[in-house]
């Protein structure tokens, strides 16, 4: 587990996978904070500047710009692209998942079904310290996918 706490920004339209997100998050007993964003809109690179965010986690699909546009812009940027980003997401299509790896995603972590899946999906990735720079994942790593295990 790491040492450094966790910075978290969470970019999902839903505000109830936010509030199951947190949940499942303190159960893995790691210090972090959290912000929460309904979408990518201008203010999250304002809300990046704001605080020091070492992860994001975003849906990949929102109304208006999706979470691969986001992580698109977030590369294509030289202040934010070392921030290591997590697609989370429903979506299991193969499209979403080859562009976000190619993108430089770290992880797709498929949105689970049950709380104890979520806790266990959400283990996997913060095994890591996120502190810290992180090498890409390798692609036969790189889907988390507790939906129904």
């Amino acid at each position: 587990m790491p040492i450094e706490k966790s910075s978290i920004l969470f970019v999902d339209d839903n505000k109830d996978d936010f509030i199951v997100f947190d949940e499942a998050l303190s159960k893995l007993e790691i210090p972090y904070s959290i912000l929460y964003s309904p979408y990518y809109v201008r203010h999250i690179f304002k809300l990046l500047d704001e605080h020091k965010i070492n992860i994001i986690f975003t849906d990949v699909n929102m109304p208006g710009k999706s979470g691969i546009k986001l992580l698109e812009d977030l590369k294509a940027n030289e202040k934010y692209r070392d921030i290591p980003v997590i697609m989370y997401s429903v979506s299991v299509r193969e499209e979403d998942i080859a562009k976000s790896y190619e993108l430089g995603a770290h992880f797709y972590v498929v949105k689970a079904y049950s709380h104890r899946n979520l806790v266990e999906a959400l283990r996997k990735v913060f095994k890591l310290d996120w502190s810290l720079a992180q090498p890409a994942t390798p692609f036969e790593d790189f889907v988390i996918n507790h939906a129904f295990v």
